[in-house]
């Protein structure tokens, strides 16, 4: 299991760490960009490990219902020990997301390694169908899912309407499911 927690931790105490040691320098140059390469390469090293993560089964199924559920204005935040998303419902939010680094790219991240992961389960669902009775049940399941995954994206979109990059993923997220599922339901017509 990837633990990120300790990742952003120790990103946040290192950034104040180089704050420290960067504002004894004199040149103000190399201050920012001293700091910017601190930025980048734990930016870095926290994306190379969420790109690593993969939900199981359960983790897919639990995962997709709770997004389903966002309404507009809620936030999400992403628990490494257990894969799961959950809605932050904290009253100092931004305080703790950013002590956990809960940004936006993130989560938005996250969730589209999530689908990526329900994909390929549908395909291997969709690949052993000769050896499973249940498999049309299983991906008309998989496909209700996800659609209404599309009802929760949207609401978050609502939720970062200032943010045009933010929803512009989402935007492809959401096209992404909707491809998979029409194709997905003409492999269920054959």
């Amino acid at each position: 299991m990837i633990n990120l927690d300790n990742d952003y931790k120790t990103k946040n105490k290192l950034k104040n760490n180089s704050n420290n040691i960067i504002k004894e320098e004199n040149n103000e140059h190399d201050t920012k960009e001293k700091k910017s390469d601190i930025n980048i390469k734990l930016d870095d090293l926290i994306f190379t490990k969420l790109t690593k993560i993969s939900f199981n089964s359960d983790e897919i199924w639990i995962n997709l219902k709770l997004i389903s559920k966002v309404k507009p204005n809620e936030k999400l935040k992403f628990d490494l020990s257990n894969n799961l998303f959950s809605i932050d419902t904290s009253l100092i939010q931004c305080i703790t997301r950013y002590y956990y680094g809960y940004d936006r790219n993130m989560i938005v991240e996250l969730i589209d390694i999530l689908i990526m992961n329900t994909f390929n389960k549908m395909s291997g669902i969709i690949d052993n169908r000769n050896n499973d009775i249940n498999y049309y049940t299983t991906l008309i399941k998989y496909i209700n899912e996800l659609n209404n995954v599309i009802d929760g994206l949207i609401n978050l979109k609502i939720t970062y309407s200032g943010d045009q990059l933010i929803q512009s993923k989402i935007d492809y997220i959401i096209e992404k499911i909707r491809n998979n599922v029409s194709n997905d339901n003409l492999v269920l017509k054959n």
